[in-house]
């Protein structure tokens, strides 16, 4: 059995169309299973890296979904490999790709939370002040986050997702600056889906 995080971001969009499929999302299947054909050996491989920590990834691809809304992701490596990852819509229309960066790392930093106490119960994790480093290309979203670049118009992120905030401010999390091509959260597989689902 094998894991294809390579195309949680497309089954993700064509499953959002299931109830009243069209033409070209049918063609947008067939290049996806033609895609798997022609891969079949894709996956995951776990290998241990000792000198590999948790650290996490997150992504918004911005008003990319038919009603305005954007689709976030987010994957975790801990000893080199992936191990929890998700790519979903999300409950609200961002008002620009700052804020859609941001409500992403709402998703992303609750599971980096839960990752450190399951690996703390399996006696993995050592180091009781570890923080989870959780990387995006948003530098602006990590200014709102750090309030360098708080403004009224973003005042709302503050009330409506608290948690990003406060998990940074007890140093839970370490929310870092990396560029676009070194993140994984922006998997090729957003890429294919761009190419196999963006015809409306």
């Amino acid at each position: 059995m094998r894991t294809r995080s390579d195309i949680a971001f497309v089954v993700n969009r064509l499953q959002r169309r299931t109830t009243n499929p069209r033409k070209q999302d049918l063609e947008a299947l067939s290049q996806m299973l033609r895609y798997l054909k022609g891969a079949p050996d894709y996956g995951i491989q776990l290998a241990k890296d000792p000198n590999q920590d948790l650290i996490g990834y997150v992504d918004a691809s911005y008003n990319d979904c038919e009603d305005g809304k954007s689709t976030e992701a987010y994957v975790f490596y801990y000893a080199g490999a992936p191990i929890p990852w998700s790519s979903r819509k999300q409950d609200v229309v961002a008002t620009g790709s700052t804020v859609a960066e941001y409500i992403a790392l709402d998703g992303a930093v609750p599971e980096a939370l839960y990752l450190v106490k399951i690996l703390r119960q399996l006696d993995l994790f050592e180091d009781p002040n570890f923080q989870v480093p959780i990387c995006t290309h948003s530098d602006t979203a990590v200014a709102i986050l750090r309030n360098d670049a708080y403004k009224k118009s973003t005042k709302w992120l503050d009330i409506k997702y608290p948690f990003v905030k406060h998990a940074w401010k007890e140093k839970w999390v370490d929310i870092r600056i990396i560029g676009s091509k070194n993140d994984p959260a922006e998997m090729p597989s957003r890429r294919l889906c761009q190419r196999l689902v963006s015809k409306d």
